[in-house]
């Protein structure tokens, strides 16, 4: 896995800084870092299997 350059620091003022905490927050999550990380399917899943991994996604993504 790749790891993307960290983005400097903003002005801070309190809005500011609680609109960047929840950004934050949302992006760990959706990148694992807070949550246990999605894993894959196997080549032989099921329709069943299938159907569920989708709902974990969209969940994860909600």
């Amino acid at each position: 896995m790749s790891h993307k350059p960290a983005i400097p620091p903003a002005p801070s003022d309190p809005q500011r800084a609680r609109f960047d905490g929840a950004l934050k927050e949302c992006l760990e999550i959706l990148m694992a870092r807070r949550v246990e990380p999605i894993r894959p399917l196997p080549a032989d899943a099921t329709l069943a299997q299938v159907v569920a991994k989708i709902n974990e996604l969209l969940a994860r993504l909600q």
